[in-house]
C-alpha cells in the first residue's frame, strides 16, 4: 500500500498534466484555423491570409449633438442707463413647451421704474418750459403785428396830417404874397407888411420840410429799426421754442423708451417650441439662466427650436474632414432611441478649424452638420448621437487587412512566403476604412500574403530609397 502522501503527489501531477495537455490542443485547434498555416510548425511559420472579394465600406465615426435647423434666440433687449446688467428673477423650466405669448423670462425692472419717475418729473418740466417759449413766440409775433398795424400807422397818419396843414398853409401863405404884392404895388400895403408875408410862405415852406423829412424818418429809419428789434425778438422766440420743442420732445421719448424697457422686462415667447435655457459667459465662467444670474442688452436668454426641423452638429478630425463631403449618407444612432437609428446626409463642412481649446482634443476638429431625413416625435435638442459618415461603399472590391501592407518611401508592398523564400510583391492600393485595404493591381484574387508585413520587414529585400539632400 502506497503512503498518503505518495497519493496525493501522483494526482496533484496528473491534474497538471491533464491542464496541459488542454491548453496544447486548443493552440493547435486554433492555429488550425488560420489559413495555409502548417499545423506542425505554428510558431515558425508567420500568420498568412488570403485576397478576397466583398463590400468594401469606409464609414467614418463620430459624435454630435441634436440641434434644430430653425431656431429662434430670444434675447434680453433691456438696457440701463447706469448698468449693463439686469438681474434675471425668474425662469420658464427648461423644456416647457410654449405657445406666442407664453411667459418666458422675468428681469428685473427696479432700476427702469425710478428712471420712469426721475423722468416723468423732467417731462413736466420741459413741458412747462415749452409753454413759457410758445407764450412769448406769440407775444413776440403779436408785439410786430402791432407795431405795423397800430403805432406805425397812427404815427404815420399824424406826419401825413401834418404835411398836409403845412402845405395848406403854405399854399394860403402864398396867394396872400401874390395879393400882398398887387395891393402893396398900389399903395396899399405897407413894405413891412409885404416882407411879413413873404416871412410866413418861407415859415410854411420849412414847415412842410420839416413834415416830409418826420415821414422819410419814420417810414426808412424808425420803421427799420422797431421792425429789426421786433424781428429779433421773434427769431429770439421761435429758436426758443424749438429748442423747448426739442428737448420736449427728447424727454418725452426717452419717458416711452423706458416704459417700453419696463415691458421688455417680461419676456415672452414669440413662437411656439420647446425651451432651451442658454449659458451666459462673463468672468471667463458659464452660467445657464436661472434666477440670480446677470443678463446683459443682445445675450440669448432662451432658444426655441423646431423640433420638426432637426439635424446634427458634429466635430470631425483633421485626418478625416477631406474625406468627408456635403451629401454623404449617415447612419445616425441616438443614446435616447437605442434601436431606433435614424437616417440623414451631410449638409455641410467648415472650412476652417475649430478654435483649438487647451482641454479640447489634440488634433483640429471641424465643424459639420447632418440634416435629419426621417425625424420622429420625442426628437430633443442636446441628445447625444453616434455618427456612421458612408464616405465610400464598394461591391466586390479586392481587399486584404490593413496590417498586411507594407509601405516603403511612395510605394506599397505585400509579403509573400513560399516554402521558406520571401518576397516584396508592389501593389497599387486604393481606399483604407482602417480594417481593409482595397488592392486596384498587384495581386490577385486568393493570393495568400502574410498578414502582419511590418513584422516581417527585414525578412525581403527592398529597393533602396534616394536620400534627401541636406
Amino acid at each position: 500500500m502506497k503512503p498518503a502522501g505518495t497519493t496525493r503527489r501522483f494526482r496533484y501531477a496528473r491534474r497538471i498534466l491533464t491542464v496541459a495537455l488542454a491548453l496544447a490542443a486548443v493552440c493547435f485547434g486554433a492555429a488550425s484555423f488560420l489559413p495555409g498555416t502548417p499545423s506542425s510548425s505554428s510558431s515558425l511559420m508567420p500568420l498568412v491570409c488570403r485576397a478576397q472579394r466583398k463590400q468594401f465600406i469606409h464609414a467614418i465615426l463620430a459624435k454630435g449633438e441634436l440641434q434644430s435647423a430653425v431656431n429662434v434666440d430670444v434675447k434680453c433687449e433691456v438696457r440701463s442707463r447706469l448698468s449693463s446688467w439686469v438681474r434675471i428673477l425668474e425662469v420658464v423650466p427648461e423644456g416647457t413647451n410654449v405657445q406666442p405669448g407664453d411667459f418666458l423670462v422675468r428681469l428685473d425692472s427696479a432700476f427702469l421704474e425710478a428712471d420712469l419717475l426721475q423722468q416723468q418729473i423732467a417731462c413736466e418740466q420741459s413741458q412747462a418750459a415749452l409753454v413759457q417759449a410758445q407764450s412769448a413766440y406769440q407775444s413776440a409775433l403779436s408785439a410786430r403785428q402791432e407795431y405795423l398795424d397800430g403805432e406805425y400807422r397812427l404815427q404815420r397818419q399824424k406826419l401825413q396830417m401834418k404835411l398836409f396843414l403845412a402845405e395848406e398853409e403854405l399854399r394860403k401863405s402864398r396867394d396872400l404874397v401874390q395879393s400882398s404884392r398887387k395891393l402893396a404895388s398900389k399903395g396899399y400895403l405897407t413894405f413891412k407888411q409885404l416882407e411879413a408875408d413873404v416871412f410866413a410862405v418861407k415859415s410854411a415852406e420849412n414847415t412842410v420840410s420839416s413834415a416830409r423829412v418826420a415821414l422819410d424818418v419814420l417810414d426808412n429809419l424808425t420803421k427799420v429799426r422797431r421792425l429789426n428789434d421786433l424781428d429779433s425778438a421773434v427769431a429770439v422766440g421761435k429758436a426758443r421754442l424749438a429748442s423747448r420743442e426739442q428737448i420736449s420732445a427728447a424727454n418725452l421719448k426717452q419717458m416711452s423708451e423706458i416704459k417700453e424697457q419696463i415691458e421688455k422686462c417680461i419676456v415672452r415667447a414669440p413662437v411656439a417650441g420647446q425651451v432651451v435655457l442658454a449659458h451666459l459667459h462673463h468672468n471667463d465662467h458659464s452660467h445657464m439662466v436661472e434666477p440670480g444670474e446677470q443678463a446683459r442688452e443682445g445675450r440669448a436668454l432662451v432658444r426655441l427650436p423646431d423640433a420638426r426641423s432637426m439635424e446634427v452638429k458634429a466635430d470631425i478630425a483633421e485626418e478625416n474632414v477631406a474625406l468627408v463631403v456635403a451629401g454623404m449618407p449617415v447612419t445616425i444612432a441616438l443614446e435616447a432611441f437605442p434601436g431606433r437609428p435614424l437616417k440623414g446626409r451631410v449638409k455641410w463642412v467648415n472650412e476652417y478649424p475649430k478654435p483649438e481649446d487647451w482641454f479640447g482634443p489634440a488634433s483640429k476638429q471641424y465643424e459639420t452638420i447632418i440634416t435629419i431625413e426621417d425625424p420622429f416625435p420625442g426628437l430633443r435638442t442636446g441628445m447625444t448621437a453616434d455618427l456612421k459618415i458612408l464616405a465610400a461603399e464598394e461591391n466586390q472590391a479586392l481587399q486584404i487587412p490593413s496590417q498586411s501592407v507594407l509601405k516603403h518611401g511612395d510605394q506599397c508592398y505585400v509579403l509573400t512566403t513560399d516554402g521558406g523564400r520571401w518576397e516584396a510583391v508592389p501593389v497599387e492600393v486604393g481606399r483604407d476604412n482602417g480594417r481593409y485595404t482595397v488592392i486596384v493591381s498587384g495581386i490577385d484574387e486568393g493570393a495568400e500574403i502574410v498578414l502582419d508585413a511590418a513584422s516581417h520587414r527585414g525578412k525581403v529585400d527592398l529597393p533602396e530609397l534616394p536620400r534627401e539632400n541636406g
